[in-house]
């Protein structure tokens, strides 16, 4: 779920629908914006919950009752949709399925949307091409897929849609890079939506590209609380913290298809910015397995946390970073766990070849992270100030 951010006045506080109070036959309406901007109510039944259908994540399945997604499913762009029944925010449409013949759709739980953390965007990584990279590539010694960073393309997922404008249509340079992200092009328009801040069931779009030319990911705001939206009600492209411009869009057009019905937008200024690329959670593990660790400390003993690959999100990552990383200010900072790296480093030091060719081929992020401890967090701030 990506969750945009930006200054405007406060708004009412919003009485969530529980996914504990989900019952199969409930009615509700859906709330997305069709062609020329306006906004349409299209009502919904309750299916049921899907229990687990990812890593401590649940989904309400509801079915969409209306004729115009009758016979493609549901359109690319209507992602964030809000969901309401008996009048309260159940969650955002998230998901719905390729070459599907029913409206089905798959619900994000709003309680599930505000959980999501916000912190500041990590610095990028890698850095931009060298300028003997940039010489070899205007001589045509060098590829241009060569000196891009391999985008992050999450496993499992299928191609995501974004509106390309201002580049030759079909195949090419720009249909590999997109690949590379799994990321799929459809037509869009680079300006003439308009300005201002949208709404709950309003066009957003995210910025990945902008300028002469323009890559946009279309979605639908769920809602707004104070100076936050939140949108979309899936990762883009699971990015964690970031810091990508927020536009407003409108809809043009709506293409039925089979395989990805897609909503045609046109893209238009900048409002803010999308500060959480993530998955939202029900972080039920992670507060049994810090009821356990913290029990196992009280009484003396020790406890070692091992995370399986595909519960290593980018939350997580995150998290382990903000404690090892040494940023006293920092609430996530944990001093013992730094210490315990510390005795890491000598032990790994013992390996010899295998422990330095590591060095090396991670050289670069030590580099960085190295510099960002030691001149800027100690040397600048004693003596240069």
């Amino acid at each position: 779920m990506v969750l945009p951010s930006f200054l405007l006045a406060g708004s009412a506080a919003i009485m969530p629908f529980e996914v504990a109070e989900v019952r199969p036959g409930q009615r509700g309406v859906c709330v997305t914006e069709w062609t020329a901007g306006e906004r349409w109510e299209i009502p919904v039944e309750v299916m049921g919950v899907l229990d687990n259908i990812g890593p401590e994540r649940s989904a309400v399945l509801v079915r969409l009752d209306d004729p115009r997604l009758a016979e493609s499913g549901v359109p690319a762009g209507m992602s964030g949709s809000p969901v309401y029944v008996d009048g309260r925010l159940l969650g955002a449409v998230a998901f719905g399925w390729s070459f599907a013949r029913e409206p089905l759709a798959g619900v994000t739980p709003f309680s599930a949307m505000r959980r999501l953390e916000v912190s500041p965007p990590p610095p990028p990584t890698p850095p931009p091409p060298s300028l003997e990279q940039l010489v070899a590539l205007a001589r045509g010694q060098l590829e241009p897929l060569a000196v891009l960073p391999t985008l992050p393309r999450p496993p499992g997922w299928g191609a995501q849609p974004v509106a390309v404008g201002g580049l030759p249509p079909g195949g090419g340079f720009a249909a590999q890079v997109l690949d590379r992200a799994g990321l799929t092009a459809t037509p869009g328009a680079g300006s003439g939506a308009g300005g201002g801040v949208p709404g709950p069931g309003e066009m957003v779009a995210a910025l990945l590209v902008w300028g002469d030319a323009t890559l946009a990911a279309g979605g639908t705001v769920t809602a707004r609380e104070s100076d936050t939206l939140y949108a979309f009600g899936h990762p883009l492209l699971g990015l964690g913290a970031t810091a990508l411009p927020a536009a407003r869009a409108r809809v043009l057009a709506v293409q039925s298809s089979f395989q990805i019905p897609f909503k045609l937008i046109a893209v238009g200024e900048q409002f803010g910015a999308l500060v959480s690329d993530r998955q939202s959670r029900e972080p039920v593990a992670e507060r049994q397995a810090q009821a356990v660790v913290a029990e196992c400390l009280a009484q003396g003993r020790q406890a070692l946390v091992l995370v399986p690959e595909i519960g290593l999100t980018p939350q997580i990552r995150e998290r382990f970073v903000a404690a090892l990383r040494h940023e006293p200010s920092c609430p996530e900072f944990n001093l013992h766990l730094r210490q315990l790296l510390h005795v890491g480093y000598k032990i790994a030091a013992k390996m010899g070849a295998r422990y330095l060719d590591l060095v090396r081929a991670c050289e670069e992020t030590v580099t960085r992270n190295v510099t960002a401890n030691l001149y800027e967090r100690h040397i600048r701030p004693l003596w240069i100030g």
